[in-house]
């Protein structure tokens, strides 16, 4: 079962419940790559959003589900079908995702996942790709 919350400023919010009763919070979100310093040019992590938010940059946008594992990391699942073929290539070549610089996402739109200050750190992350995403944990 799916519950999908929209309201006002705040993102949208899913809660998945899976056969096993396990919860899982999800939030819709659009993510814009490259590095903070560099004016979102290069690789890695530039910007979180909520999901609708407007953006006039030129730097790619690739809307994203954005949850907690188990093991307190930050998971992007990245919707393939938002991403172009350059950028594609690019970000997530040879199935890794880089990050040079330190981004900390804005507490306001990850705060229905945790009370915590949430950080993608540089580094190099392995790249999951299903039928429909890409995920990265952080």
């Amino acid at each position: 079962m799916d519950l999908k919350v929209h309201t006002g400023d705040t993102p949208a919010v899913s809660i998945h419940r899976h056969a096993h009763k396990q919860t899982l919070k999800r939030i819709k979100s659009e993510v814009i790559l490259g590095s903070p310093g560099m004016d979102c040019q290069g690789v890695g992590v530039c910007r979180v959003m909520a999901y609708g938010e407007p953006f006039d940059g030129k730097c790619p946008v690739i809307t994203a589900w954005m949850s907690v594992t188990a093991e307190r990391k930050l998971r992007f699942s990245f919707w393939k079908s938002t991403i172009e073929r350059r950028t594609m290539k690019r970000h997530f070549g040879w199935l890794l995702f880089q990050v040079y610089e330190l981004y900390e996402l804005p507490v306001e739109l990850t705060r229905p996942l945790t009370k915590e200050p949430v950080k993608v750190y540089p580094g190099i992350y392995p790249v999951w790709e299903t039928s429909r995403f890409l995920i990265v944990d952080f």
